[in-house]
């Protein structure tokens, strides 16, 4: 696509989000198809500087859903999860990659855990 820039932030949590999202089939021509399976997003709110706001995913907080039915129940516990893992005003860090190509810029974080 095009060049890739790498930013190390640290902050401070000041929220969780956890959020579903369906299975999601992408077809980018030339027979390359991506799927994503159905899961339980776990995102964590980290503020930098007092001042600037970022949401970044949780890797290891996340649970994909095979064939489960979703419930009010698993998303309370992917929430406690993530709450133990990553409580409030605690400090993490986490990188930005900024890819620039063909007049977008996709935005992607990946918290360090």
């Amino acid at each position: 696509m095009g060049r890739t820039k790498e930013n190390r932030y640290s902050g401070t949590i000041i929220g969780h989000t956890v959020r579903f999202l369906p299975k999601k089939v992408d077809h980018r021509g030339s027979g390359i198809t991506i799927t994503k399976a159905e899961k339980i997003a776990a995102f964590v709110t980290i503020q930098v500087d007092d001042k600037v706001i970022f949401t970044v995913p949780s890797k290891n907080s996340e649970v994909i859903l095979e064939d489960q039915e979703l419930s009010p129940e698993a998303l309370a516990a992917v929430y406690d999860i993530l709450q133990e893992q990553h409580p409030f005003n605690a400090s993490r860090k986490f990188r930005e990659f900024i890819t620039r190509g063909n007049g977008r810029t996709l935005k992607r974080y990946e918290l360090v855990e």
